[in-house]
């Protein structure tokens, strides 16, 4: 997900919240937040689940609403 211009401070702080909420789930083995180098303003999300169960049970979260299907808003 790309910040819009000068919200990348917010998402970041959004994203570093929201990952320690997620790997405390059940069944969350790997949840990282990356930027690009070249593009500090883009944000890359990787997460692996135990199994499908587990990540269809982090979809029915506020947290896995949230990432997935964020709000489109300024920041």
């Amino acid at each position: 997900m790309k910040a819009l211009p000068g919200c990348r401070e917010k998402v970041r702080d959004l994203l570093i919240g929201l990952a320690a909420d997620v790997r405390a789930e059940p069944g969350c083995e790997r949840f990282v937040v990356h930027t690009l180098a070249t593009d500090p303003d883009f944000f890359h999300v990787e997460e692996t689940y135990r199994d499908e169960d587990a990540f269809k049970a982090h979809m029915g979260t506020d947290n896995g609403r949230g990432v997935h299907h964020p709000p489109a808003t300024q920041c």
